[in-house]
């Protein structure tokens, strides 16, 4: 979204056309610890150093970066010089959970001659994993999805690393 021309930068009017929760939070990122951060109010920034000049308000970053709004909720980046109030890793997806399992049986075919058949079953319960979560806020059309698993996301297609259930026979001769 663009930012709303003729109106003065870190000001509601200026972001006036952002979704109300992103105001909203920006607002709060404004004010936050004690007003330090709204330069329009702190007497102790430089003189002639505004809000405006240095984005040091939180509206003056949702104008800059944008934000992240889904229903009532938003993500927006901390005023400039803050540490914002997300904790880390808060964008993390469920661990990775996947059962493998495999069944084999040996055959003494002669003293020194063994043969080994294997059945092997990956992802037994078929149950999907994805990769974790975009967390690009530049690219809002994947921000916040997991649209592929593991071994796609990382570009070799492996047996058991999140894929579909995958099943395999094989016949070993030990000697």
């Amino acid at each position: 979204m663009a930012s709303v021309t003729g109106a003065t930068q870190g000001t509601p009017a200026f972001v006036a056309n952002f979704p109300a929760a992103c105001i909203a939070a920006a607002t709060a990122e404004s004010i936050s610890n004690g007003g330090l951060w709204n330069l329009p109010t702190n007497s102790n920034a430089k003189s002639g150093v505004t809000a405006s000049t240095v984005g040091y308000n939180g509206l003056s970053q949702l104008a800059n970066i944008g934000c992240y709004a889904v229903g009532g909720s938003a993500i927006v980046a901390p005023a400039q010089g803050t540490y914002g109030t997300m904790t880390w890793d808060q964008l993390r997806t469920g661990g990775f959970t996947q059962l493998n399992t495999s069944v084999t049986k040996d055959w003494k075919v002669k003293e020194r001659l063994t043969a080994q058949f294997r059945f092997e079953i990956f992802n037994l319960f078929n149950r999907t994993q994805y990769a974790g979560v975009g967390v690009n806020l530049g690219a809002p059309s994947t921000f916040g999805k997991a649209a592929f698993t593991p071994d796609v996301g990382s570009g070799a297609a492996v047996t058991g690393s999140g894929g579909p259930r995958a099943m395999q026979l094989g016949l070993k001769l030990l000697f």
